[in-house]
Parts: C-alpha cells; structure tokens; sequence
C-alpha cells in the first residue's frame, strides 16, 4: 500500500497541476528519492526500488489492479482515393471519399473496404468502466436514486407530472418507466450476428418460430436481410438503471480555428440536476481530433460507434456492478453484485453540433426537423441564405409535422445515393444528409427518435443567438448609442445575485465590442437591463414590445423557470415565442427571421418530453471544456494528453469517494513499522 499511495498522491499532484506525463514521470522519481531518505531501516529497499513505477505504463499496471482503466486508443479510416485535379492550367492532387469508413482497435489492421490502416487516432473512454466507478462510492450511488425517491412524479402515471422541475418530470421519463420499474418485464432486443446492427424486440417477437422446440426465433435482420436463430431473452426493470444525457461540442484548444478539437460527453440524468450541473459530473467519452475530419455527413459517426456499441451492451446485456451494502430502496433490495442497464435519454448541443451528430441540414430550404417549413430567400439580395417567415399565415395553420415513420423512406434514399450531385439535391429538398447513427443503434432498442430527443439548447438559442441578434442590430442602426450604452452598463444597479457571474462589458476601446460578450452576459443584458435602458432611446412601440418579449422569454428560462414549469408557464412560453416571430418579421423584416428564431417555436416540446430546459442545455458542458483547454500544452497529441487527464480525474474522483466510505483503505499508517513481507506491489 505504501507504493500506492505514493503514485496516488503523485497522481494528484499531476491532475491539478495539469503537467506533461513526462513532467509527471519526473514527479515520480523525485517522489521516490525523497521516500526514500525518510525510511528506516527495517524496510527493504531493493523490494521498493523493484517496485517503484518507473514510467506511466508501470503507473497504469499498477492502478490497473486498483480499478483504473485508460482511455482506449481506435483507428479511423475514412475510404478515400487521391486524384489528379487541373483547373486554370494548374494540377493539384485531392482525395475524392466514398462515404465508407471503419473503425479498427490495432493501427496494423486494415480496412475492410479500402485495405488502408487506419490514419486517424481516436482517444475513447468507455461507458463500463465510468459506471463501475460511479457505483463504487455509497454518496453517489445515493444520488443516482434520487429519481426513485420522486417515483410517484412518474411511476403508473400517464401522463407526466404538472410541475416540470426535475428531468423525470417530462413525458419522456414516464414512456419509459418500465426500465426502472421492478415489477415490470420485457423482451430484450439483440443485434444482427452478421452485421452488428441492434434488432427490435417486436420485430423477433413476430419473427417465425423456428422448426426446433424451445423459444427459438427465426430472424430476418432488416438491415442485411441475412437470417439468423435466437432465442429471445426477458429483462426486469430496476431503480439501479441509469439514464444518460449526452453532449457534443467542438472547440478550439488554442483559440484558433487552426488546431480544432472536439469531445463526447455524458451526465447521469438520475441525479437531480443541482448535483448534475457541475463540471465534476460531466464525464468524458471521446476526444475527437476535428483538424483531421474530413467535412461529410457521415464525419462523426465512426467516433459515434464505439459509445453506440457500449450503449447497445448496457442495453440488452447490462454491465455488472458491485453495489455497496446498506443502501435502502423502498420496494427494492439490491443484491451485492449487480446488473445495472444504461439508455441514451436524450442528446444536447448547440444546432450546427446536433445537425452533424443527426444529419440534419445546419440551414438552407428545410432546415426545421420538427416540422415541414420552407425557406425563402430575400428578394433583390445577393445574399444566399435562406429564412423562415410567413409567421403570422402559419400561426392559424401550422406547417406539416415531421414523424420518424414518414421521413425514413426519404432519409433511407439519401443515405444510398452514390451521385453526390443527386444525393445534395435531395438533401436540399428533404432536410437530411443521411442516416443518423443514432437512429440505426439506438431507435431499435427503444424508440430513441432523433427528432424529438436531439434537443434545441436554450443556453445557446436565446442569449447567444436571439438576444445578440437584437443588439447587434440595434447598435448597427443606432438605435443604440455605444458611448451612451457603456456609461449604463458601468452605472447599472445590479445585485449580488446578479454579480455573481459574467456581467455585460463595456463596448469601449479596452473592452474591444459584443465580440467578447459570454452567454451569460448577454443573458444579464437582455433582463433585466435591456427594458430599463431601451425604453428611452426607442421610439417605435413595436421595436418596444420586441425588446420586452425577448426579456421575457430570458426571464422565463434563466430565472423563474428554475424553480419547475407550470402548464400555464408553458403554455405562455409558446404564445411569447409566436408574438414574436411575427413582430421581427413584420418590424424587423425576413432577414433577422434566422432558424434560431424559428427554433424557439419548438421549445415547449422540449419542455413537455424533458421537464426545464436548464436539465439538459449546454451550460455545465461548455464549462468542462474550459478545464480542458487548461490542460493544453502543446499542439501535439492533444487528444491523447486530454484523455489520460480524463481518465486520470475519473480515477481519482472514485478513489477519493471510496475513501470517504473506507477509511484507511490507501492510507498507510507508520511507515517505520511497516514490515516488508506485508508489501504487495
């Protein structure tokens, strides 16, 4: 124990220093040669220095048997071949893609499709071992039952509960409460033994019974059409199960669009989300080296499929647990060892990152994926955007809604269309760019609808789309004055609820504009400033009413909102949200009618199917990417750098946890009474 200790401690230090493995191998030796001047002499050195770790592998043995896992390094390969190009008298070389791609675990292996190694290294930290950690410590496992304790908000319920607070406030917790629910018993899915992809348990429910005895199916997979036998297998449903929100969102580790990166994370939607919305519980699954993603519709997907397969395994195979003793659940008394089923709940981003993870068009003629809408251009414009009007027509009729049923043909054609001139018109007419992964994994298992449960991101919708609109605006037609707007923004009154926190900067010299205004900031403009400062300076009553409507809707989301929606809440949210996309387009004109705008008409769906939209907005992910810029040092292996510090953290965070239920468990009591037949490592 005395080795590990040491190295645990060392490991400390290298998490919250946020230094080099090589820095930390330094650490190490200089931890050893002061150990080792404090010894005395009834210990044995050789035995010490034999066991001493001496590089980062040997750390990793060592806490290997201690329940540390490092992240998992995979291999992409997007199919490619390289071609001549002449344009203006000139020959470049470009690689033309097929669209097919493969994920290999070894970088000797080839692809099965082009023969190539694999050229792209994709760090991934996966799902067992995270879940393993989490039910290792009593606290935590006490707080992913804190949707059991509110079971009657959701258990036998029909419909959901009045008061959207909580995530299992919402439609979509109570569709599912058979997972949780111990008296409930179902048939599990499974996946195709010939191409992997998961198979619905109504499709091997009414699959033919085979000529043999026993429950023994004869499966067509739908996807491969090849045939398969199976017996179908039943589940239980458990409070233990867990629920997790995931997130994707890529950034700049050096704050320049030269060296891009991006990163899957995942948060346990059991817990209530005062314990879920800090950065300690955002957890890491992959760290995606963007620069080296070429720019199709199928770029995410090969780092999609190692999560989609340990979802697919928590899902019909479950992962198994040591559950601690002595954890009372009402109805439910949990065994020693245990098999804990994990479902993808829902996916949060901001709408360019849920329309690459969906395949969704980021904008253009059908860029909504809730409903039918079209969109226009500005007329006498160069501009070639689209945007999204006729608000008031549509109000009284409502655009066409889009179901998963009725766009799968659709998107099924995209996805196989080999002409790429043919597939991006029909991307243009339809919305989609293909088959989102999402869909082939995890639709099968149970029901998971990439166009209700991508969710629309308030954190980014409102404050860093719809309210920096607005003042962009107001500033460029000087309905604003910035000498003017400074001198209030340094004299407002705010409170100490207000000031902690991001306030709005000056847009003077030293300030340097809008551009440096966080969410937060303009979330703090918009209410409750905005009104207070506006209403002298506008003249125009309607330009008024715009400006109070979008407080409104802020206050509504970042302040009364918090505390749990009503149905009138809601029902109010939606009527703001139509006034005022029929204002800015009436007032305002089609070109501030931007998706984003269009967006907050489908927010209250959100509400209804996930509870308050602070549940599941990007605002705890955006400030775990923070810590990982922290830690950049260098523009080379960042990814690898940045999972080993994940996985580092994970590691220390359940050590430190199972200490505080263990006492004693990697302490070491008086070093010079330690005897050497007792040291194990």
């Amino acid at each position: 124990m005395l080795v590990l200790k040491a190295v645990l401690d060392a490991l400390r230090i290298k998490h919250k220093s946020g230094v080099s493995v090589s820095t930390f191998e330094d650490v190490l030796e200089y931890g050893k040669t002061l150990l080792f001047t404090s010894l005395g002499d009834d210990v044995d050195r050789d035995i010490l220095t034999t066991l001493w770790p001496k590089s980062w592998n040997d750390v990793q043995l060592l806490l290997k048997e201690e329940g540390y896992e490092d992240a998992r390094q995979f291999f992409v390969c997007f199919c490619r071949e390289e071609k001549e190009v002449t344009r203006d008298g000139k020959t470049t070389k470009k690689f033309v893609y097929n669209g097919k791609y493969s994920v290999m675990e070894n970088k000797d292996d080839r692809c099965p499709h082009c023969g190539n190694k694999g050229y792209i290294k994709y760090m991934y930290l996966g799902l067992e071992n995270k879940l393993k950690n989490w039910f290792r410590n009593r606290s935590m496992c006490t707080n992913m039952l804190e949707h059991w304790l509110e079971k009657e908000h959701w258990l036998g319920n029909v419909e959901s509960w009045h008061l959207k607070k909580e995530i299992w406030d919402g439609n979509r917790w109570s569709e599912l409460q058979w997972f949780w629910n111990p008296e409930s018993v179902w048939a599990l899915p499974t996946r195709c033994v010939h191409c992997n992809i998961p198979i619905s348990a109504d499709h091997l429910i009414n699959s033919p019974d085979c000529d043999r005895q026993g429950a023994f199916k004869s499966v067509e997979c739908p996807v491969c059409f090849e045939n398969f036998e199976h017996c179908i297998k039943m589940a239980k449903g458990s409070p233990l199960n867990l629920a997790l929100i995931g997130h994707f969102d890529g950034w700049q580790p050096f704050g320049t669009s030269f060296r891009g990166s991006g990163s899957f994370e995942v948060t346990v939607a059991n817990m209530r989300k005062t314990q879920r919305n800090h950065v300690d519980e955002v957890y890491v699954v992959g760290f995606v080296p963007c620069f080296e993603v070429p720019n199709l519709p199928e770029s995410l997907d090969p780092f999609l499929e190692p999560l989609m397969s340990d979802l697919c395994n928590g899902f019909i195979e479950g992962f198994h647990v040591n559950y601690p003793k002595g954890i009372s659940i009402s109805g439910y008394e949990p065994s020693r060892e245990e098999t804990v089923r994990v479902l993808l709940l829902c996916w949060t981003a901001d709408h360019p990152g849920q329309c690459e993870t969906g395949k969704f068009l980021n904008q253009g003629k059908c860029a909504c994926r809730r409903c039918k809408l079209v969109g226009q251009h500005l007329e006498n414009s160069s501009n070639t955007h689209y945007y999204y009007g006729q608000n008031r027509f549509h109000y009284r009729h409502p655009w066409e809604k889009r179901t998963i049923e009725s766009e799968l043909r659709n998107i099924f054609d995209i996805e196989h269309e080999t002409r790429p001139s043919v597939r991006k018109k029909m991307s243009s007419e339809e919305g989609f760019t293909g088959l989102s992964i999402f869909h082939k994994y995890l639709y099968p298992l149970y029901g998971f609808d990439i166009l209700n449960h991508l969710v629309y991101d308030v954190y980014h919708t409102v404050p860093l789309n719809v309210v920096k609109n607005q003042i962009v605006r107001a500033l460029d037609l000087e309905m604003l004055d910035k000498a003017k707007l400074d001198k209030q923004i340094e004299n407002f009154p705010w409170t100490g609820e207000f000031k902690d926190g991001r306030l709005p900067r000056q847009l003077g010299k030293d300030s340097k504009g809008i551009g440096y205004w966080k969410a937060e900031s303009f979330q703090k403009y918009s209410f409750p400033m905005a009104e207070c400062i506006m209403e002298s300076q506008i003249t125009n009553q309607r330009e008024c009413e715009i400006v109070s409507l979008v407080s409104r809707l802020t206050e509504l989301h970042f302040h009364v909102g918090r505390n749990g929606w009503t149905q009138d809440m809601i029902k109010l949210h939606q009527n703001l949200v139509w006034r005022l996309n029929i204002l800015v387009e009436e007032e305002q004109g089609l070109a501030m009618c931007t998706i984003s705008m269009h967006n907050l008409l489908h927010i209250h769906e959100d509400i209804l199917n996930f509870s308050a939209p602070d549940n599941t907005w990007c605002a705890v992910f955006e400030r775990a990417v923070k810590e990982y810029v922290k830690k950049s040092h260098n523009g080379k292996g960042i990814e690898t750098t940045f999972a080993h510090v994940e996985a580092v953290r994970e590691y220390l965070k359940s050590v430190e946890m199972e200490k505080e239920t263990s006492p004693g468990r990697h302490d070491v009591s008086l070093v010079s009474s330690m005897k050497t037949e007792n040291i194990k490592y």
